[in-house]
């Protein structure tokens, strides 16, 4: 015997985005910086003509910005297409401007644009640790000191976790780096939004940001490399970023990036303190209603990003319960979005031992979430969770999986993952 949760068209009804982790709205006042410089200052900035002379000094004027925002050269400001590409060009470039190192220390817990960089290292030769962390996410700087070594290139760590919101002491651990003679390379793409960072005053050599994730547009990031740090390219063409990132400027992507720099800046304070109290509030309230819930991450609330609420439920499916929640307006994730067409475990709930039979979601704030909303949408979990426990596979041994961009088509499996039934729309197969 088997039952389909009935997953029914949604007419009209009020939405809610708790995915602010994946990407954030643009905001109105970045877009007007943007909008110059997407109709009539369209000009080519390596062109010799006044308009292109003109946009080069724009983007000259952007980049000092962006430096001292960060207290850094302005040769030291490396946009790119993405965090992803940053943090390629920090592994990649580092390693390639400094062969005589072939030992790279990252952790269990990191973004997949540094595992598979990394990865990739080690397929040229180099000698991968990672650097296992406790089960708040949290590197255990013991085993760190153990496995760090005198030929150890670089250490990279993810500074703010994507998946369950663990703050990293990046004081300590760039300084055990340094005490080794490593370059310490931050994935702060989470943090640039939430925090104010002053790179003269912390052991952070390379840093990837992306705006995407502090209000700005998509395919806009930037690596930032403090004093002294030499990288070379990993893309070649022109000599655009001063040789090191080679592909015509994404202008008003730049412009963009450093308005919504300045506007997280400016409201950081504010910003944050709302995002706490939205974060408390449905820890408060999702405990009461469902109280076998467990939480992911920090139970310090300082230790952690107040974004991000990473929950585990027993007896369910973390799939079914995001397509449940889809259907009612309710916008989650399971995990990174990088990952959300890969079904498969969370390499960070891994990490941090959590038990695979839990579903996972996170719940990431922003400006789109709102106090008022949370009691509608703790009772929505609740009883989505509920009915989903109720008809928990293990009763039968099946388990089916729903493709969201195909809902006529399911596929119920057995527990070996063979494909036991099929069913086509309404009918049985």
């Amino acid at each position: 015997m088997f039952y389909i949760y009935p997953f029914t068209e949604r007419s009209e009804m009020m939405s809610y985005y708790l995915d602010h982790a994946a990407t954030t709205p643009l905001d109105p006042e970045v877009l007007n910086a943007m909008m110059p410089y997407l109709t009539d200052l369209y000009a080519n900035p390596s062109s010799l003509h006044d308009q292109g002379i003109f946009i080069r000094k724009k983007i000259n004027e952007t980049r000092e910005s962006v430096a001292k925002a960060f207290h850094v050269s302005t040769s030291g400001v490396v946009f790119t297409s993405g965090g992803t590409e940053a943090t390629n060009l920090a592994l990649l470039g580092y390693a390639k401007a400094h062969p005589e190192k072939k030992h790279i220390l990252t952790t269990t817990i990191e973004h997949h644009a540094t595992t598979h960089t990394v990865e990739a290292l080690e397929h040229l030769g180099y000698d991968i640790d990672f650097i296992p962390v406790d089960q708040e996410g949290f590197i255990v700087v013991d085993q760190f000191k153990k496995l760090i070594r005198h030929d150890t290139l670089l250490v990279s760590i993810i500074w703010g976790n994507n998946e369950i919101g663990t703050i990293q002491d990046v004081k300590v651990l760039g300084q055990i780096a340094h005490e080794h003679g490593a370059v310490f390379h931050v994935d702060a793409v989470q943090m640039a939004g939430q925090t104010i960072i002053d790179l003269s005053q912390l052991p952070i050599d390379m840093m990837t940001i992306s705006a995407h994730k502090f209000y700005g547009p998509k395919g806009i990031g930037a690596l930032i490399l403090n004093q002294g740090i030499t990288i070379q390219p990993i893309l070649y063409g022109g000599q655009h970023e001063k040789g090191l990132r080679s592909g015509t400027e994404n202008v008003s992507g730049i412009i963009g990036l450093a308005k919504a720099l300045e506007l997280a800046r400016s409201r950081v304070n504010s910003y944050c303190k709302e995002l706490l109290s939205i974060h408390d509030a449905y820890r408060k309230l999702l405990k009461k209603v469902i109280p076998e819930i467990e939480f992911n991450g920090p139970k310090d609330s300082t230790k952690r990003l107040s974004s991000i609420l990473s929950l585990s439920l027993p007896n369910v499916s973390s799939t079914e319960l995001q397509y449940a929640l889809n259907r009612k307006g309710i916008y989650v994730s399971t995990g990174s979005a990088c990952l959300s067409n890969e079904i498969k475990g969370s390499h960070v709930l891994e990490a941090i031992k959590r038990d695979s039979s839990y579903a996972t979601l996170r719940l990431s704030f922003g400006t789109k979430s709102e106090l008022k909303d949370i009691p509608q949408i703790c009772q929505t979990i609740k009883e989505i969770y509920e009915d989903l426990r109720d008809y928990w596979p293990h009763r039968w041994g099946l388990f089916y999986f729903i493709d969201p961009l195909h809902i006529s088509r399911l596929k119920c499996y057995n527990v070996t993952g063979e494909s036991a039934l099929q069913f086509k729309g309404e009918q049985h197969v």
